[in-house]
Formats: C-alpha cells, structure tokens, sequence
C-alpha cells in the first residue's frame, strides 16, 4: 500500500472507525510467558493490514494501543519484571496510554500482624509502579480494581498500606476506580475507602500540575 493508496486518502476519521471494526473487543491472554501483562482489552487489526505499509503499521499502532487497557493482575507467584520479559512486553507499556491494576487480597488476620514485606502481594505492586515509571511514558490513566476475599478483622487502614506504592505515580496519571468486589456485607465500604484514596491520588497529581505551571 502506497501513499497514494485510496485507503489512505480516507478521512483519519474515516480509517480510525474501520480499525474499531476490526479491534475484537474479547480481551486477550498475553503470549509472553510470566509477563506481569495479564491481559489486553483488544485484539490488534490484521497483522496484514498492519505490515502493508511503514505509516499505516504507525498510524495502527497509535491507534491500538490509544485505545486498548492494558491489564496487570497480581499472581499467586511473584511476576518477573527484568531480563527478556521486561524487553517482551516494554514496547506495548511505553505505546499504551490506560492500564489496569487488579489486586487480589486474601489476607488472615494472622497475616495482617506478621511481617508481610516477603508476600508475592505485598512484592507485587512496588514491581508494576517501577515498570510503569521506567517505561509507561504515555500513561495517562491507571485503573485501579480489587477483588478482597481477606477476613473482616483485617483492617482498612492495613490495606491502604499495601496502596501506598501508588502514590509514585500520583504526579503523572490520572486514577479512576475500576471493578471492586468483596463479601456482601463487606463490599460497600470498600468501594469507599477505595473511592477516597482515589481522590486522596488524584489531588496529588492535581497540585503537581499546578506546581509545575507556576514553576
């Protein structure tokens, strides 16, 4: 496909909606084996499309990775992030603009008096805030969803402890809560102390800004 290719002389508009047809909305399983990527939102359009032409495979990628969410769930084992599979998938965090962080709680009480700093859980986040700010350059927004399956005595103010890696991100993106689900009686007051730290996030990347322009 040329420059002169009647496909590229459609509107950006025009071209962005045939991509849309052609993103499948059923998320994904990333191929890189232990990658800390879980999971993408969207399939790519054809490879073919994509490698018919050098500004059509730019202008592809700009617009996948525009729109998809990337997703990073914490797993039972601590995920590695250096060597071949941080080169894998660092291409894909530094073109992406949304990501998703899934945590998954199951804390004991007993757990939650120990010295928890050896969990893979407690390991887990620290490791995704430095990928991110080492090679997420185009992050704009951080999705933040929590599934807590951990006993009721395990206090919030615990759990906003295990939170507190986000703060380095703070001064860069924009956070939104995502999916939220914990026993019945539970789960209610968690989406509120979730939504509040969220907004605790969101002032701080707020006053940065502000910061900035008077600098």
């Amino acid at each position: 496909m040329t420059p002169q290719s009647p496909f590229l002389a459609l509107p950006l508009e025009v071209r962005y909606a045939i991509y849309s047809q052609l993103c499948s909305t059923e998320p994904i399983s990333y191929p890189w084996k232990w990658s800390p990527v879980s999971s993408i939102d969207l399939r790519p359009p054809p490879l073919a499309l994509q490698l018919s032409c050098r500004s059509l495979f730019s202008e592809i990628q700009s617009y996948y990775y525009g729109r998809a969410t990337l997703r990073f769930v914490n797993p039972a084992k601590q995920p590695l992030f250096s060597g071949q599979h941080r080169l894998a998938c660092g291409k894909a965090i530094r073109l992406t603009k949304k990501i998703e962080i899934m945590l998954i709680w199951n804390v004991t009480k007993e757990q939650a008096n120990s010295d928890h700093r050896s969990w893979s859980m407690h390991s887990f986040l620290p490791g995704i805030v430095e990928l991110l700010e080492e090679e997420g350059e185009n992050i704009g927004l951080v999705i933040l969803s929590v599934k807590d399956a951990s006993d009721k005595e395990v206090s919030w103010s615990f759990k906003k402890r295990l939170l507190a890696p986000l703060a380095e991100l703070a001064p860069t993106v924009t956070f939104t809560l995502g999916e939220v689900t914990a026993a019945d009686e539970e789960e209610g007051g968690l989406k509120q102390h979730l939504q509040g730290y969220v907004d605790e996030l969101n002032a701080r990347s707020r006053d940065a800004g502000e910061g900035s322009k008077e600098g």
